[in-house]
């Protein structure tokens, strides 16, 4: 058995020829992927990064497991104690898929702004100050403070 942990985004590690110019499509238009014709070269910050320790797909899963349930889960028998069987089991479902939903929104936003930006990697400190500073003018004052 190997146990050399393999990449979960598996790209090019080659860097970026000089001559080679990028373009980036910024808020005016649709995001375009390397499917369409009209853009040659398209950012991709997956194949930029060059992970020392790259995370494997079961590492992946144990972080989403750690990040959801957490300490929470010892609250679970009393919450459905207070909730009743029913309205605990579609009660936990829902929330289930608000967070599973709040945190695609996240991983989109940071993809996003990683291309925009032109960066391999971001943290959520980092896309939230970059979402306010790239937002609607009134809040990119507050950028710093929102991070």
């Amino acid at each position: 058995m190997n146990d050399e942990k393999q990449p979960l985004l598996i790209g090019p590690n080659s860097p970026l020829d000089n001559n080679e110019i990028q373009t980036v499509e910024l808020a005016t238009g649709p995001i375009l992927t390397p499917k369409d014709e009209k853009v040659k070269n398209v950012y991709h910050p997956a194949s930029e990064r060059h992970l020392e320790h790259p995370t494997s797909n079961f590492d992946t899963m144990i972080h989403l497991l750690k990040g959801n349930i957490g300490t929470g889960i010892l609250a679970m028998p009393d919450a459905f104690k207070n909730a009743g069987l029913y309205f605990g089991v579609f009660g936990t479902l829902f929330m289930g898929f608000i967070c599973t939903h709040c945190m695609h929104i996240l991983v989109r936003c940071a993809t996003e702004l990683c291309v925009r930006n032109q960066r391999p990697a971001m943290g959520f400190a980092e896309v939230v100050e970059d979402a306010f500073a790239m937002g609607p003018v009134a809040l990119r004052p507050h950028s710093q403070r929102m991070k």
